[in-house]
C-alpha cells in the first residue's frame, strides 16, 4: 500500500506466490470490498491458486499491518475441475458477492466475506476470460471479444447467476500496421460502463480505446468505434 501525499510505502505483505509465473494471460488483481465502510478488507486474485482476502489494522506509530482472513477459495464443490488460474473479479454492487473467473472460462460467486457460494453453470467454458464488470443487476463478462450478461437472481441458491440472452460479438475494425501483422483478433482486456450503463469503455490487447452502445438492461447488440 502506497500513501501518495506521504510519498511513502506505509504497508505491504506476501501473497504466497513463489517461482516465476509463466501464465501470460493472467494477471494479478487488487480491490477494495466496496461493502466494507471502513475500507479495510483487500481481495488479491491472480495466477497459481492466487486468492488472498486481506484485512488491514493500524498498529502503533502509524503502520498499516495486513494479516489474511484466508488465502483461498474454502468449500468448492468436490469433483469439480476448476483452473487455479483466477484472471479477473468483481464485487456485485448489490448483494456484495465476488464473482471470480478463469482463464478456463469458469465463473465462481463468492460471499462478501470471500466464502464459495456457487459455480455458474452457464460459464463459457475453454474460453478465458479477461475482464468483468459489475452493473446494477448483475455483471457483464468479456470472453475474447464477446460480451455476455449476467443477471443475478433472488431465491434459488443453486442459479445466482443467470444468462441473459446470447453473446455479444464485438467487430472491431483495427487498421493499424501491429494488428496487421498479427494473426490474432484483439481480445478485449478491461472494461467500464458509463453512468447511464448504456456504453461500455474497453482496452483491447492491441492498445485500443473502443466504446460500444450497449443496454445492459435489455442486452442489445453494441454498436462499436
Amino acid at each position: 500500500m502506497w500513501n501518495w501525499d506521504r510519498e511513502k510505502l506505509i504497508a505491504k505483505t506476501s501473497i504466497g506466490c513463489q517461482g516465476n509465473i509463466e501464465r501470460s494471460i493472467c494477471n494479478f488483481q487488487i480491490s477494495y470490498n466496496p461493502f466494507d465502510q471502513s475500507a479495510s478488507t483487500v481481495l488479491v486474485t491472480g495466477p497459481g491458486n492466487t486468492f488472498v482476502y486481506m484485512k488491514q489494522r493500524k498498529e502503533e506509530q502509524h503502520d498499516t499491518i495486513f494479516t489474511q482472513d484466508h488465502s483461498q477459495i474454502n468449500n468448492l464443490e468436490q469433483g469439480r475441475a476448476i483452473s487455479t488460474n483466477f484472471t479477473c473479479h468483481s464485487w456485485s454492487q448489490t448483494t456484495g458477492m465476488i464473482l471470480i473467473c478463469t482463464d478456463n472460462g469458469e465463473m465462481l460467486l463468492c460471499a462478501n466475506n470471500g466464502e464459495y457460494k456457487s459455480y455458474i453453470l452457464e460459464s463459457p467454458l475453454g474460453k478465458p476470460i479477461n475482464t468483468v464488470y459489475s452493473f446494477t443487476t448483475g455483471f457483464v463478462v468479456c470472453e475474447r471479444n464477446n460480451f455476455l450478461i449476467f443477471q443475478s437472481e433472488d431465491g434459488d441458491e443453486r442459479a445466482l447467476l443467470r444468462q441473459d440472452g446470447p453473446c455479444i460479438p464485438i467487430e472491431m475494425r483495427d487498421k493499424s500496421a501491429a494488428s496487421q501483422l498479427s494473426s490474432q483478433l484483439p481480445n478485449i482486456i478491461s472494461m467500464v460502463a458509463n453512468e447511464e450503463e448504456s456504453e461500455i469503455y474497453a482496452i483491447t490487447s492491441h492498445g485500443q480505446l473502443i466504446t460500444a452502445k450497449i443496454d445492459l438492461t435489455n442486452n442489445e447488440d453494441p454498436e462499436n468505434e
